[in-house]
């Protein structure tokens, strides 16, 4: 399968859940900010960044110092 199949795989399984709209634009769980389908890492998590993705699962720096 490539690239555009999973992509498009990807899409429909989301707007079969219920989480995004008829675009299938995705947004950040944390913060909102729109994702990018090229990002393997904000696929995977649904999350921009490392930060958002420690505050979805309920860290924080201070848990790490």
């Amino acid at each position: 399968m490539n690239k555009r199949q999973k992509n498009k795989q990807l899409k429909k399984w989301l707007i079969k859940n219920g989480y995004s709209d008829k675009k299938g634009k995705l947004h950040c769980l944390e913060c909102g900010n729109s994702l990018s389908f090229k990002d393997e890492y904000q696929k995977r998590y649904l999350v921009c960044n490392e930060l958002c993705y420690m505050r979805s699962v309920g860290f924080s720096w201070r848990d790490f110092l």
